[in-house]
């Protein structure tokens, strides 16, 4: 049997989709599992264990490369495809499979839905993960599938070692307590402000000798690395304002647009606190079992929020809809003393969650 998985983007939905593969590897164990993918998502994607192949839709070319993904699809032939986007881009995509049973959900759009011939009833709102194990539910996985299987990524041994380089090189030691701050977000109005970010820095370098700071982004956010450098000399005393990247010397590490998403999960695995907005790279660290403090605003934490899974580090969601009656209310309600409070009790309970395993070890 051949079974298309098509969920295109985004990176945090991608991760959030990963528990399919899984609960249809123990289904179908002889299956041949493919995932339809665009290029700015495949990372999370591609070598998931249990996962054949990637069916890429190369994005940066967009309606050329469009059409040589369809034609691909449609040479290859699957028996079942599974939509678990449900826009017009991924009904294409399963009508390009021409499998026999296209299944999607009621809520999907346009081309999606008149596309499939199988749907999933969808009346109650549901988080990502359990939303897309509901669809595949449809195909016969487990019914405890959901109590189960939990987001993963494709991180190696490769990552990992360089990981260790990368921190080596911004003199930073296996015994330095290491916060990474996550500044971007696709969506500006996800954003928790660069300069909350510096402050919050500031204010865990200033209070722990052993701290040190490594800021996480992509390409895209160097100006929102260029505003945080420069706050966070003004407010440490440390440097000079018009100089970014001048304080706290040999303590805060910039890795924003130097590393790509699986290099960057590798560096979460060796953090103390991950700090960041409901973006991808939020969704990776949570599933790599990074400590975390997440930070949302306008979007929804029973929808989107990052999952823990039993055993993993602490996982602690600050919600600014808490403390405002407007349906998407402003990042900017989020304070950096609360942050700086839940960062602190962060590390401290994961430390004592490890304290008698690392005894233990010694």
């Amino acid at each position: 049997m051949k079974i298309l998985i098509i969920r295109l983007s985004s990176i945090g939905d991608c991760v959030l989709a990963s528990p399919v593969v899984e609960a249809l590897r123990e289904a179908y164990p002889s299956a041949h599992l493919s995932w339809a993918v665009q290029s700015k998502s495949v990372s999370v994607v591609r070598g998931l264990p249990g996962l054949n192949e990637t069916l890429l839709w190369e994005d940066q070319r967009r309606y050329s490369s469009l059409a040589k993904a369809l034609w691909r699809t449609w040479r290859a032939r699957f028996d079942v495809t599974l939509d678990l986007q449900g826009l017009d881009k991924a009904g294409l995509f399963s009508l390009a499979g021409r499998a026999q049973r296209r299944v999607s959900g009621e809520g999907a759009r346009k081309i999606a839905h008149w596309s499939s011939n199988e749907r999933v009833e969808e009346s109650e709102p549901l988080h990502a993960r359990e939303f897309y194990l509901r669809r595949a539910a449809l195909l016969g996985i487990a019914p405890d599938a959901a109590e189960r299987f939990y987001p993963r990524i494709p991180i190696v041994s490769g990552h990992r070692r360089f990981a260790d380089e990368f921190l080596a090189q911004g003199g930073f030691l296996p015994s330095h307590r290491i916060i990474a701050l996550n500044l971007g977000a696709a969506h500006p109005i996800k954003r928790w402000p660069a300069e909350r970010f510096a402050l919050l820095a500031s204010e865990l370098l200033a209070a722990d000798a052993n701290a040190r700071i490594v800021v996480l982004g992509a390409p895209a956010d160097a100006p929102l690395l260029e505003r945080f450098e420069s706050e966070l000399a003004r407010c440490s005393e440390q440097g000079d304002a018009s100089r970014p990247g001048s304080a706290w010397p040999g303590r805060v590490l910039s890795a924003v647009g130097r590393i790509d998403l699986m290099q960057m999960a590798a560096v979460a695995e060796k953090c103390a606190a991950f700090v960041t907005a409901d973006t991808g790279p939020m969704h990776i660290a949570a599933a790599v079992g990074a400590p975390m403090v997440a930070l949302f605003g306008p979007t929804e934490v029973a929808r989107t929020g990052p999952v823990h899974k039993p055993g993993n580090a602490p996982i602690r969601v600050l919600d600014a809809r808490t403390l405002s009656d407007t349906p998407r209310p402003s990042m900017e309600l989020l304070a950096v003393e609360r942050v700086w409070k839940e960062v602190r009790e962060v590390i401290a309970e994961n430390e004592q969650a490890n304290k008698p395993l690392k005894l233990l070890r010694a």
